[in-house]
């Protein structure tokens, strides 16, 4: 069985440019890891008694982060605590585990998908790509309720 699935032109995930343009087309029986949003994010185990990404991140949205400038994290850290959600930075330290993300931060949805990777904010910054995540409307405000934010963080190396 093959763990592959992935969402094409969904209104809830920041694509990069060209993207949806170049996909190649699902096939049920191929599978590769691509850490691009609508993709499962690549999997690996991040410490020496076995304990996966997944495990790590739980049922939170998480940042993981692969760079040392951390100006990405703190945005979104910040738009995250500001809509009371549950978010974990994880610090990738591992050279295999930037070369397996291609990308300095990598914003992944509590269903394993990447949402939105790159080195930069978009326009509308941190809280623009929240809240598409979320699928808020653009002038809808932010959810009000109480705050279940973690804000932990982990320093790890995929192996």
């Amino acid at each position: 069985m093959l763990f592959d699935e992935r969402y094409d032109a969904s209104g809830v995930l920041w694509y990069e440019d060209g993207q949806l343009a170049t996909e190649a087309p699902w096939a049920a029986d191929r599978y590769q890891d691509d850490p691009r949003p609508g993709h499962r994010a690549p999997d690996g185990y991040v410490d020496p008694w076995g304990d996966t990404l997944y495990d790590r991140i739980g049922n939170d949205l998480a940042l993981l982060v692969s760079t040392p400038d951390r100006a990405v994290e703190r945005a979104f850290t910040a738009a995250a605590s500001a809509r009371a959600l549950p978010f974990t930075v994880v610090h990738l330290t591992d050279g295999a585990a930037r070369q397996a993300y291609a990308a300095d931060n990598v914003l992944v949805r509590p269903d394993q998908h990447v949402a939105w990777r790159g080195a930069e904010l978009p326009a509308g910054g941190a809280g623009a790509v929240l809240d598409r995540v979320l699928g808020h409307q653009p002038g809808a405000g932010a959810p009000t309720s109480p705050d279940l934010s973690k804000g932990a963080t982990h320093d790890l190396a995929l192996r």
